[in-house]
């Protein structure tokens, strides 16, 4: 799988990573990590808008190679695994994307707190997933994944609606809108007990 025509793989494409960036504070300087990185395009986006260091994350190892392919001399560092057990330093990282990921991993709660691991007090989340509308054709509501995300240990910090980009990326990639999905924009702050 390749990038899509924006260079994503996921709703909303590099337009919604920028709108993420710019609610979690992304600046220069920053470590930033993607879980579910897939083949590298926003973190390859975001280090050339950024003076960051980056680390991606995927349990792909084809995903992994095309990202190093990708980027050939970013600086990027790619790592394969799973987000339920994240290798990586603990309270290391300042912002962790986590695009259209969640929804695909089999424990999303583990999930959640592997990444709050990564996170130093204060570290942001960035989440964007899909959630079930007026169907269970997801694992959950809005309702549901934003109190599954403070459950593991994180404040709410924004919640945006994009479901328009679902719609436009099931067309362009499927021929056709899905129904009863909608797709939702989050950004927390872990949370120290």
């Amino acid at each position: 799988m390749g990038f899509m025509k924006n260079g994503s793989l996921h709703p909303g494409g590099l337009r919604l990573t920028d709108r993420a960036a710019r609610l979690a504070g992304v600046s220069d300087g920053m470590k930033v990590a993607d879980v579910g990185c897939g083949n590298g395009a926003s973190l390859v986006f975001l280090k050339s808008k950024y003076d960051i260091s980056a680390v991606g994350f995927d349990v792909s190892e084809e995903q992994i190679s095309a990202a190093k392919t990708a980027a050939p001399g970013s600086g990027i560092e790619f790592v394969c695994c799973g987000a339920e057990g994240l290798l990586y330093a603990k309270d290391s990282v300042d912002i962790a994307f986590c695009e259209c990921t969640l929804s695909d991993v089999s424990d999303p709660k583990k999930a959640l707190k592997q990444i709050r691991g990564l996170l130093h007090t204060g570290g942001k989340l960035v989440l964007s997933d899909i959630y079930a509308k007026t169907s269970s054709a997801a694992p959950w509501t809005k309702a549901e994944l934003t109190d599954m995300i403070e459950a593991a240990g994180y404040v709410t910090l924004t919640v945006e609606d994009h479901t328009s980009a679902l719609v436009t990326y099931a067309a362009e990639r499927y021929g056709s809108g899905r129904t009863g999905l909608g797709y939702v924009l989050v950004t927390a702050e872990r949370r120290d007990a």
